[in-house]
């Protein structure tokens, strides 16, 4: 039973851990994204220097975004590190478990053939007691 919510505490934790990826996939794919787009930007810019000197203000703007993209980036990484390393020793805990739990098993085994054992020296006894009854 403790294995069973163990397993799924493990599943709903790598079902969290692959969300979590699929988030990162996304704002990788919205960081490099915006890395193109921060590139044909400077293109433009180029063109725009000529005419206009508020280019350095608006890369500074675009320079900050990606800042905070790469920052959120490292900081859902982090989370997905975190996540693994749980999903990670919840596996190793149910693997214990389910080691214990064998080996329950086995001595439970051995118990029940003393067990057996026991009751037969038992009733050898018994036998040879009873052949010495005084009346």
């Amino acid at each position: 039973m403790v294995a069973d919510e163990v397993r799924t505490l493990a599943q709903s934790t790598q079902q969290s851990t692959d969300e979590i990826k699929a988030m990162v996939e996304k704002l990788v794919s919205s960081a490099n994204a915006a890395v193109q787009a921060m590139g044909e930007g400077q293109i433009q810019a180029e063109k725009v220097v000529s005419v206009s000197g508020n280019v350095a203000e608006v890369f500074a703007r675009i320079s900050t975004g990606i800042g905070n993209i790469n920052a959120s980036s490292e900081a859902v990484t982090e989370q997905i590190n975190q996540q693994f390393a749980i999903t990670q020793n919840v596996e190793n805990e149910i693997e214990a478990l389910k080691n214990r739990a064998q080996n329950n098993g086995r001595l439970a085994g051995l118990i029940e053939e003393s067990g057996k054992s026991v009751a037969t020296t038992l009733s050898h006894l018994e036998q040879q007691v009873s052949q010495f009854r005084i009346d």
